[in-house]
């Protein structure tokens, strides 16, 4: 007989174990925060006697956009082992999970993986984002950019700089601090190397990439600083790791789009699924980032639907048309026109999904 419910201090590991077998050698390893002691009743569980034979994990935290703050839940490491596929188990742990999300207020969840078991449970794979792939004859050559390879003592120093950060995970000291170690931790393809851009011996930015040996690109993972500062360091950094093209993705608003002479390489998702958890909670949440925006709309919940008015319009959207039109920037009736969802805040300018809170 199949149990369900929350780890326990011996179930825990039991799941590390599943998650090893079924991803990776260093699950254990890298996502410390999913995986802790502390997050153990936010891993749901599907058990066979003591055995773990299916879970769901979430990791709650915010995320901060302009002042606004959205209740987030990072799902992932979500598997099931193969003599037990079939039944079902996770997707009724999603459940589970939706309805202990759905106490804890959490806003919308982002779930790293797309299709199939996600889309059945109502997630889409929504974003919008620019992916740059730049070579480095683009970028001027700075002298006073150096970069060196982060240490301990830089710590209080790039903290600082997440923390002037418009649009981030609001991560207290210890768990950016574990974060920092754990989605660091070295994969047999690809290493995940921190530094720091210095610019006449003061720290001014620090760079998180995923660095793969035979690429010819460098893929930056996360970063914060100066924009322009970061700009004038990119051939500093490419010549420090050999490479000739720098890979990464900014939100539609950053101000690092208008320092890039080239149009972006591609209009990408988050690469990761979102579903609205607590419906009247994100509502409100959406009404005060118009106001703080000052964008004469409201939203509203009908039933089974929502109602955006604004602009002497009334239009009422389904889960997935809302699921575009807030994180795409995306009107598949037509009603609002580009520079409509421009002056609601549209698309949301999510922090890239794939940084250090990757879960």
């Amino acid at each position: 007989m199949i149990l369900f419910q929350t780890a326990n201090k011996k179930t825990r590991l039991s799941a590390i174990e599943l998650s090893i077998r079924t991803f990776k050698a260093n699950m254990g390893e890298q996502f410390t925060l999913l995986f802790s002691h502390h997050n153990r009743k936010h891993m749901f569980l599907a058990l066979d006697g003591q055995k773990v034979v299916s879970m769901v994990n979430y990791y709650p935290s915010r995320i901060t956009l302009n002042g606004i703050q959205f209740n987030v839940a990072s799902i992932g490491s979500v598997c099931t082992d193969t003599a037990y596929r079939g039944q079902n188990l996770a997707s009724k742990l999603l459940i589970n999970a939706e309805q202990a999300m759905i106490q804890s207020s959490i806003d919308f969840t982002i779930i790293s993986g797309s299709g199939g078991i996600y889309e059945r449970f109502g997630a889409r794979d929504v974003g919008y984002n620019h992916e740059y792939l730049i070579p480095i004859e683009q970028f001027p050559k700075d002298e006073k950019m150096h970069i060196r390879v982060y240490q301990d003592s830089d710590f209080e120093d790039i903290y600082a700089f997440y923390q002037n950060e418009s649009h981030r995970y609001l991560r207290t000291k210890a768990e950016f601090k574990q974060l920092l170690k754990s989605q660091t931790v070295a994969d047999t393809y690809c290493t995940y190397p921190v530094v720091v851009i210095e610019k006449e011996r003061r720290i001014v930015g620090y760079v998180i990439l995923n660095h793969y040996e035979d690429a010819k690109d460098l893929w930056v993972k996360e970063f914060a600083g100066n924009r322009r500062t970061f700009y004038n360091a990119i051939q500093a950094l490419l010549t420090f790791f050999k490479k000739t093209e720098i890979h990464l993705v900014v939100s539609a608003i950053d101000p690092l789009n208008e320092l890039f002479s080239t149009k972006p390489h591609k209009i990408i998702t988050q690469e990761a699924s979102i579903k609205i958890i607590h419906r009247t909670d994100f509502v409100s949440k959406i009404n005060h980032y118009f106001s703080k925006q000052k964008a004469d709309y409201e939203l509203s919940i009908s039933g089974a639907f929502y109602v955006l008015k604004g602009q002497q319009k009334r239009h009422q959207l389904n889960d997935d048309e809302l699921l575009l039109l807030i994180f795409s920037g995306q009107n598949s009736s037509e009603i609002w026109h580009k520079q409509e969802i421009q002056s609601m805040g549209f698309p949301l300018p999510l922090p890239w999904s794939h940084n250090l809170n990757y879960q």
